[in-house]
C-alpha cells in the first residue's frame, strides 16, 4: 500500500476514534454547553427542542418561540436525520466530517495540480532563479495527507463534531463548493453555495469567487451567479410552504443581521452591543454588518480574481472573524484549508505567533469564562479580551497568507535577486 494512502487512512482512523471516544465518555454534553462551540444558530439542542415542539399538536410551529434560527427546510432535514439515526445520531456528525475532509482532499489536490500545470506552461517566462520557487510534484502528492490531518485531527473540528452543531453541515456545503470551483462544476458549485447561503446568509460573499471562476469563454458568469440566487430563492419558497406565516424569516435572516441575542461567543458583536447605549444600536448594527458583508469583498476580488480558491479562503476568513455568531467549527474549517498553500510556508512569517496565540486563547477563554460567571473574580472584559485576541490571531493568520502569496507571486515573476545601483544589495543590521 502506498505510503500516502497509509497515512491518510491512519489520520481518518485516529480522527474517528477520538470522536467516538469523546462521544462514549459523554463529553459531548460539555462541548454542547460551551459558548465557543455552540451558538443560537448552530445548536443541536435547539434542533431537538424544535423537533419536540413540532410534535405537540397545540403548538406545531417552533418559530413561534425563540428556539431555532434556521429555515424550515433545514429543520425538516434535521428531523429526518434524527429519525433515521435515532440514538446513533453521533454517526451522522462523524460521517459529515469524513465527507467534508474528502471534499477538501479532492479540491486541494486538483487545485495544486492546476496551479502546477499553469506554472510549468509559463516556465519560459520566468527568470532562471525563479524556477526554483515553483510548485514541486512532491508537494502535490502529499497535500491530501496534510488536508486530512488538518481536518480530522483539528481540535476545533473535533469539538464542533462532538458538540453536536449544525456547523458540520455548513462545512460540508463549503467543502462541496471548493470542489465545484476547482473542477468548474457549475451545478455542484451553485447548489452547495445556495445551501450555505440559505443556512447562514454570510456565504453570500462567495458569489464573488463563483463569478470569477466561471467568467471565461466556456461559461457565463452572470448566469451561474443568477442560478445560485434562484436556487437560494427556491429554498426560501419551499420553506414558506412549510411555514406559511413566513415567521421563520424573523428567526433566520433577521436574527443573523440584527443580532438580538447577546450571549457571549468568540465573536466581537456581543460585547459592543451589551455596552453601548440603545439609541446607537442601529448605527453600530449597520457598521458591523457592512464591515463583514461589503467592505472587503470588492478589493479582495479585484486583487485575487485570478485565484478563486484563495479568494474563497480569504472571504471565509473574513466571515469567521466578523460575523455575528461565529463558532470554533467555522474557524477550524479555515485552518483545515491552509494546507492548500503548503508551498507558501517558506514565505509566511507569522506562523509561530498565530499558532501560539490560537493555543493560548483556546486555553484562556474557558478559564476566564469560569472566573467571570462561576468564581466571580473576573468580569466581561476578561472574556472579551480573550475573544479579541482570538480575532487578532485570525487576522494575523489571514494577512500572513495573503502577503505570502503576493511575495511568491513577485519572486516567480521578477526573481529573488536584489540589486542597488547595479550591485547586489546586502541587508545589514546595526
Amino acid at each position: 500500500m502506498p505510503r500516502n494512502i497509509t497515512l491518510i487512512l491512519t489520520n481518518y482512523f485516529v480522527g474517528i476514534a477520538i470522536r467516538l471516544w469523546l462521544f462514549f465518555i459523554d463529553y459531548n454534553t460539555i462541548f454542547m454547553n460551551r459558548v465557543e462551540i455552540s451558538t443560537p444558530l448552530n445548536s443541536w439542542r435547539r434542533v431537538v427542542e424544535a423537533n419536540y415542539i413540532s410534535k405537540i399538536s397545540n403548538s406545531p410551529n417552533p418559530y413561534e418561540s425563540d428556539v431555532i434560527y434556521e429555515p424550515p427546510l433545514y429543520h425538516m432535514f434535521y428531523m429526518v436525520l434524527s429519525n433515521l439515526f435515532g440514538e446513533q445520531i453521533y454517526l451522522m456528525f462523524i460521517i459529515a466530517d469524513i465527507l467534508t475532509s474528502y471534499c477538501l482532499c479532492v479540491a486541494g489536490k486538483k487545485y495544486l495540480e492546476t496551479l502546477f500545470k499553469k506554472e510549468i506552461s509559463n516556465i519560459d517566462d520566468y527568470l532562471p532563479d525563479a524556477v526554483n520557487f515553483i510548485i514541486k510534484e512532491q508537494e502535490i502528492e502529499s497535500v491530501d495527507v496534510y488536508i486530512v490531518a488538518a481536518y480530522m485531527l483539528n481540535p476545533y473540528i473535533i469539538f464542533n463534531c462532538v458538540g453536536y452543531t449544525t456547523t458540520v453541515f455548513q462545512n460540508l456545503y463549503l467543502g462541496l463548493f471548493f470542489v465545484g470551483i476547482v473542477k468548474k462544476n457549475v451545478f455542484l458549485a451553485s447548489i452547495s453555495l445556495a445551501a450555505a447561503i440559505s443556512q447562514s446568509f454570510y456565504p453570500i460573499l462567495l458569489l464573488a469567487p463563483l463569478f470569477v471562476t466561471f467568467n471565461d469563454k466556456r461559461f457565463n458568469a452572470t448566469l451561474v451567479t443568477t442560478l445560485t440566487l434562484i436556487i437560494s430563492g427556491l429554498i426560501l419558497i419551499i420553506s414558506s410552504f412549510l411555514n406559511p406565516k413566513w415567521s421563520y424569516l424573523n428567526h433566520s435572516l433577521k436574527f443573523i443581521l440584527s443580532a438580538p441575542d447577546f450571549t457571549p461567543n468568540i465573536g466581537l458583536f456581543w460585547y459592543f452591543f451589551i455596552e453601548m447605549f440603545e439609541h446607537f444600536r442601529t448605527l453600530f448594527i449597520y457598521s458591523f454588518q457592512l464591515n463583514v458583508i461589503a467592505l472587503y469583498v470588492i478589493p479582495l476580488t479585484l486583487r485575487f480574481r485570478q485565484d478563486p480558491v484563495l479568494l474563497t479562503t480569504s472571504l471565509l476568513g473574513i466571515i469567521t472573524i466578523f460575523k455575528s455568531y461565529p463558532s470554533l467549527g467555522e474557524v477550524g474549517f479555515v485552518l483545515a484549508v491552509l494546507p492548500f498553500w503548503k508551498h507558501l510556508q517558506f514565505y509566511m512569517q507569522q506562523g509561530l505567533l498565530t499558532s501560539v496565540s490560537f493555543f493560548m486563547v483556546t486555553l484562556l477563554a474557558p478559564t476566564v469564562w469560569h472566573l467571570w460567571l462561576y468564581s466571580g473574580s473576573a468580569n466581561a472584559n476578561f472574556y472579551f479580551g480573550a475573544t479579541l485576541a482570538f480575532a487578532t490571531a485570525q487576522i494575523f493568520m489571514l494577512t500572513d497568507l495573503l502577503f505570502a502569496y503576493i511575495k511568491r507571486e513577485y519572486i516567480i515573476k521578477y526573481g529573488c535577486v536584489k540589486e542597488c545601483d547595479g550591485q547586489e544589495a546586502v541587508l545589514l543590521l546595526e
